[in-house]
C-alpha cells in the first residue's frame, strides 16, 4: 500500500492484491486493510500531481474516445451516400 501511494501506483483492491501477490478476500477479511485501501482511494492526490493510475486510464479513455470517433464519423459518410443516392 505504502509503495502504491509512493508511486501513483493502483490503488484498488485488485491492483493491490495483484501487488502483494494476495487473493482479494485478503482484503476483504482484513477491515483495517481494506479501510486503509477506500481511504486511500477517495483521497486527493498531491497539487500538481498526476497519479500514474489516472494518467494511464485518462489515456485509454483518450483512445477509446478517438477510435469511436472514427467509426462514428465513417458511419455519417455511409449515411450521408446513402442519402445522397
Amino acid at each position: 500500500m505504502d509503495a502504491a501511494l509512493r508511486t501513483g501506483g493502483d490503488i484498488t483492491v485488485s491492483g493491490l492484491a495483484r501487488a502483494a501477490r494476495v487473493d482479494r478476500s485478503f482484503l476483504y477479511r482484513h477491515r483495517d486493510q481494506l479501510e486503509r485501501v477506500h481511504t486511500a482511494a477517495t483521497t486527493p492526490v498531491e497539487e500538481g500531481r498526476l497519479a500514474a493510475v489516472s494518467r494511464a486510464s485518462l489515456q485509454a479513455d483518450l483512445a477509446n474516445a478517438l477510435e469511436r470517433n472514427t467509426r462514428l464519423a465513417a458511419r455519417v459518410r455511409q449515411l450521408e451516400i446513402r442519402l445522397s443516392a
